[in-house]
């Protein structure tokens, strides 16, 4: 079991550092989806949607499904507080995608992330 985690560890170490910034997230969700254990959603996600429409990616976390929304939808709205993990996204340079670094809530204030 231990030998699992080899190839996805020597793709992002090994060989994603030499991949161009604008593709790094296709490459990420590639490996995710290939070897590690990938959510069915975002495997399928054509199957979910149909529309041309908005579409909404709250906690978009490092973009995967931003991503793969970016082609079904003509607008995606990518919530993330943390601009830190959003910066692949960011390098895609999807026109039809926008980063907003901030949280969404039902009430306003601070809180810790983990």
């Amino acid at each position: 079991m231990i030998y699992r985690n080899i190839i996805p560890r020597i793709l992002r170490r090994g060989i994603l550092p030499w991949v161009p910034r604008r593709w790094r997230l296709r490459c990420r969700l590639w490996i995710h989806l290939k070897y590690e254990n990938a959510e069915p959603e975002l495997s399928q996600i054509w199957r979910l949607f149909s529309g041309r429409g908005v579409a909404i990616d709250a906690g978009a976390n490092v973009g995967f499904y931003s991503l793969r929304m970016a082609q079904l939808f003509s607008k995606v709205y990518s919530f993330e507080i943390n601009p830190d993990v959003s910066h692949d996204l960011r390098a895609c340079h999807l026109p039809n995608v926008e980063i907003i670094n901030t949280g969404l809530s039902n009430r306003s204030g601070a809180a810790t992330l983990f």
